[in-house]
């Protein structure tokens, strides 16, 4: 299911933003446009978390969800322009937030404390496998008709219809009711009831996200490296679109093949010194990003920045369960969502405010140094769990 939903996604996801150039936006509203999508998720995601925990149901919003992002894939292809982006990304986002939690309180109840991370590291393997292919869709249509976007939302719409056809095969695990069943699942309960491991958690993955702008920002500084002229590779010659196009796919491919090893790692080793040395790979890799200029440095850091997403993205999910009963689970992932997501606005508004103003190396040296301290945050937070004595 993750799989199709994931191309659809990832097909239109790394050419908005050069779409959106195409049609005069400035960087501050590409910015804004993918800040206020993601803190429509996170918002969605916490309140349909608690929902799910108050209704003791989880697939009927996993279902809900992905069909209300497929609704929106052919949008800004019916009508170009960037409001109709902002539009679909937002209703895209609300079926984010609609599946996210309840998705992953499944995934967390499917498995054991000892499996959790590859259980989490699978999901993200197959999710990204869609995401390399997605690209690589787009890659090879604008290879051949440069700058002609609008027919990949149309195409977009099929994988997220089988997605959506999907959802009905996830089995459902219902959870046990609370210990007071009479008092209603609030979202914000579980900060006090979570405890002091379940706070700290989500205090270090916030301030991640308050230095972790949008991945577009990444696409336009490999256009923008590239230049004007483009790039030539043996016998190619790459345009700024295509290189960017093609930098995303290299990073969604490493991502999907380092994401299950990465969760074999974090049960053997411990969710917390992988996360520890994936914030510390970010660091690197964006301000390797503000100093290069050429395409094959790009490649590389791209390559390693799917090796960092491999270490956290997952595990991340599955060092937040650890620490959370079945009864609060979908309260908390989508809190720390909510969290990340309003941080995640703030990071991509500014960057993108940044960038007009002062060019790119800036944010990206300041993404860098958020990162290295989150890095050395979660390497020295308290490894006890309550609930399992793997989640280190």
């Amino acid at each position: 299911m993750s799989f199709f939903v994931d191309l659809s996604s990832e097909l239109l996801y790394p050419i908005l933003p050069l779409f959106l150039v195409t049609l005069g936006t400035p960087l501050a509203v590409v910015g804004l446009i993918e800040g206020l999508a993601e803190v429509t998720a996170g918002v969605a995601k916490g309140y349909f978390g608690a929902l799910s925990d108050r209704l003791r149901k989880r697939r009927a919003f996993v279902t809900a969800g992905y069909a209300l992002s497929a609704l929106s894939k052919p949008l800004p292809g019916l009508v170009p322009a960037w409001s109709t982006v902002l539009a679909a990304r937002v209703l895209d986002r609300v079926g984010k937030g609609l599946r996210t939690a309840p998705r992953d309180a499944l995934l967390a109840a499917y498995t054991p404390p000892e499996q959790r991370g590859r259980a989490f590291g699978l999901h993200r393997a197959m999710d990204t496998a869609g995401a390399a292919l997605g690209p690589l869709a787009a890659l090879a249509w604008l290879a051949m008709r440069p700058g002609d976007y609008r027919p990949l939302f149309f195409a977009a719409f099929v994988p997220a219809l089988v997605g959506v056809a999907l959802t009905r095969r996830i089995p459902e695990v219902t959870p046990p009711p609370p210990p007071d069943a009479a008092a209603p699942a609030r979202l914000f309960d579980v900060w006090k009831e979570g405890g002091a491991a379940f706070r700290a958690r989500i205090v270090w993955l916030a301030l991640f996200a308050l230095g972790n702008a949008s991945d577009v920002f990444l696409l336009l500084r490999i256009r923008e490296g590239v230049g004007p002229d483009g790039a030539t590779v043996g016998p190619w010659h790459l345009s700024g679109d295509v290189a960017a196009l093609a930098a995303y796919v290299l990073y969604n491919a490493v991502f999907a093949a380092a994401a299950y090893p990465a969760g074999v790692l974090a049960d053997r080793w411990g969710r917390r010194g992988t996360l520890a040395v994936g914030f510390g790979l970010f660091a690197v890799v964006y301000a390797g990003m503000a100093a290069s200029s050429s395409l094959a440095a790009f490649a590389g850091w791209m390559a390693l920045y799917g090796v960092y997403a491999a270490l956290t993205e997952g595990v991340a999910k599955a060092w937040v369960a650890d620490v959370l009963p079945d009864t609060l689970r979908g309260r908390g992932l989508g809190l720390v969502a909510s969290a990340t997501s309003l941080a995640a606005l703030l990071a991509s508004t500014v960057t993108g405010v940044l960038w007009t103003a002062r060019g790119a190396t800036l944010p990206f040296v300041l993404s860098a140094a958020v990162a290295l301290v989150v890095a050395v945050g979660v390497a020295v937070t308290p490894s006890v769990s309550s609930f399992s004595r793997r989640a280190r």
